[in-house]
């Protein structure tokens, strides 16, 4: 889901011939991984501990 934001986000860029959005998109990639993806990530563990654990071995983050 975040990755196809992030897609979504230069591709809203690139439509509207804006380029200074796609020098921002690391930043925002960035803000929401300490502000989103961390948080979710912790209130998983804490919810479902075994079996978030066995999610995380065989799913890759971003893809």
């Amino acid at each position: 889901m975040h990755l196809a934001l992030s897609v979504v986000y230069a591709g809203g860029a690139l439509v509207a011939a804006m380029p200074w959005p796609l020098l921002l998109l690391p930043f925002v990639v960035a803000i929401v991984h300490v502000s989103v993806i961390r948080l979710e990530e912790h209130h998983l563990m804490e919810q479902f501990p075994a079996d978030y654990a066995r999610y995380c071995q065989r799913v890759r983050r971003w893809l």
